[in-house]
């Protein structure tokens, strides 16, 4: 299935409201790590796809929807939760402050990134840990624990990742909220081909958020909407 243009929403809008929230605040926390949202066992590392892209998926479409329904159960706040088109509407006019997150997820990374930056330099140096599996060490002169450009360019690690943001925008069931973080500058066409890999039949979005609601500038790193339940997710 093609990828969904963002610009044009492919259902008629819901007409389920939605009261646009600021809960954002210039912050775009996408990817990192906390407690789990997922089903046990479902975001196991697969090995690296024979296009580059490290796979950090669920192993297929039914352990992803699957996943996504625990998550789903955790966020579902329907006050500020965007449908699929609501989300593609906002992406196509720029309007990045309705892409927020719930209250519960705003305390959630909060103390999560207090606990961080209590062991790592910068969540940029955590993230080059957690998500391409880089090997770490402690700064002497701050005593948290650093990555190194020559640890990132080991060949171990992967250039490309898909995975699932651990703390997610609020959105309608059925849709998940991934992201493609690269080595490289990436574009549509590159973060597109990353989704589509894993997930070739799977209705996406993919946009990247301006710069001033990017916390984590130093990391190349588009996001991806996957309407796993159509229905569900278009409201």
């Amino acid at each position: 299935m093609a990828a969904i243009a963002t610009a044009t929403p492919s259902a008629p809008h819901s007409p389920h409201p939605h009261r646009a929230h600021d809960l954002h605040a210039a912050h775009d926390p996408a990817g990192l790590r906390a407690a789990p949202s997922a089903a046990p066992g479902a975001d196991a590392p697969a090995p690296a796809s024979t296009d580059g892209v490290h796979d950090t998926a669920p192993r297929d479409v039914n352990a992803a929807a699957a996943s996504q329904r625990t998550t789903d159960a955790l966020l579902q706040t329907t006050e500020i939760a965007l449908t699929w088109d609501q989300a593609a509407h906002a992406v196509a006019a720029g309007q990045w402050e309705r892409l927020s997150r719930t209250p519960a997820e705003l305390v959630r990374y909060a103390r999560w990134l207090e606990t961080t930056l209590a062991t790592w330099a910068s969540v940029a140096d955590y993230m080059r840990s957690e998500v391409y599996g880089a090997a770490s060490a402690v700064d002497p002169a701050s005593g948290r624990r650093v990555v190194t450009p020559a640890a990132m360019a080991a060949p171990n690690v992967p250039r490309t990742v898909l995975r699932r943001n651990d703390f997610p925008y609020a959105l309608a069931p059925g849709i998940g909220h991934w992201v493609v973080w690269s080595q490289e500058p990436l574009d549509r066409e590159r973060t597109e081909a990353a989704a589509a890999a894993r997930f070739p039949d799977v209705p996406r979005m993919v946009f990247e958020n301006p710069g001033n609601r990017k916390s984590i500038a130093a990391l190349y790193h588009w996001h991806v909407f996957l309407a796993f339940d159509a229905r569900d997710a278009r409201g």
